[in-house]
């Protein structure tokens, strides 16, 4: 299918979507939700052998693969959770010398070749906004930031708080109340997700569209170029509601396997071969 039908499909579904749906004020301000389910025996300890953990996705040693491991990371990754069980505790404190530290929570692992674990942690290494401290019970988020990967190696949330502190003849995790719920995690569209539903498909090509409508009628972008521009022009248009639409067919036909990136990296590749 050429070029001029491929945009001609695209355009007849901005019309019916913008007579048929509502679409967000601006898809960079949706969010994804990663899909997550808690299994058993993800809420562990740190290497010191007393500090509460909950791991999410580690295989190294645990087993634990609550998210999937293609998860992507589209500029930052937030993960939510909730602390129980530990009352209105702040600090971590010492019965042999009466010292004190404050309670915190870092979201540790390995994502696109950068690692944080308790060694990072304990050398200040870990970014702002990748930890918290820990006031008691309560809600409270921590942010993987400036990063971008179709993959997750490592992801966990590791406390200093003492497991064995809460709860009686407590042996070992399973008999602690202290607790770390894992509420949601989130991240943002990645490219060619106009709708930010994690599926590149014809609905994003036809929200490119009305984008680039409103654009061209002195209006602001409904999607940004970080996420409709597909073939790197610097602009967000019927061109690229076209490759989507030649991508999301591909897929479709069981031609093609991977993300949108992938399948433009591959028409590079063979455009070079081409020209060798």
């Amino acid at each position: 299918m050429n070029i001029r039908k491929l945009t001609a499909m695209a355009a007849a579904l901005a019309v019916s979507a913008s007579c048929l749906i509502a679409l967000p004020a601006s898809a960079e301000d949706a969010v994804i939700t990663v899909p997550y389910t808690e299994s058993e025996g993800s809420l562990g300890k740190g290497d010191n052998g007393v500090s509460l953990r909950r791991n999410i996705y580690n295989v190294w040693g645990n087993e634990i693969e609550d998210i999937d491991e293609n998860t992507a990371v589209n500029g930052y990754l937030t993960v939510t959770f909730e602390i129980s069980g530990i009352g209105s505790d702040s600090a971590l404190v010492n019965e042999e010398d009466g010292t004190s530290e404050p309670l915190y929570a870092f979201l540790g692992g390995s994502i696109a070749g950068k690692s944080y674990h308790q060694g990072e942690y304990n050398k200040g290494e870990v970014p702002e906004g990748q930890s918290v401290l820990i006031n008691g019970d309560g809600e409270y988020s921590l942010t993987w930031a400036d990063t971008y990967s179709s993959t997750i190696n490592c992801l966990y949330i590791q406390t200093n708080i003492n497991f064995y502190a809460y709860g009686e003849n407590v042996e070992d995790v399973p008999d602690t109340t202290a607790n770390i719920k894992v509420l949601s995690i989130t991240t943002a569209p990645g490219l060619g997700d106009a709708n930010a539903d994690s599926i590149v498909n014809a609905s994003d090509a036809a929200q490119v569209l009305i984008s680039a409508a409103k654009v061209g009628a002195g209006g602001e972008a409904s999607v940004p170029n970080e996420i409709g521009d597909i073939n790197g022009d610097e602009v967000t248009n019927a061109s690229d509601a076209a490759l989507i639409l030649q991508y999301s067919a591909a897929l479709g036909a069981n031609t093609f396997e991977g993300s949108i990136v992938d399948y433009m990296n591959r028409d590079k590749e063979e455009a070079t071969e081409e020209t060798a």
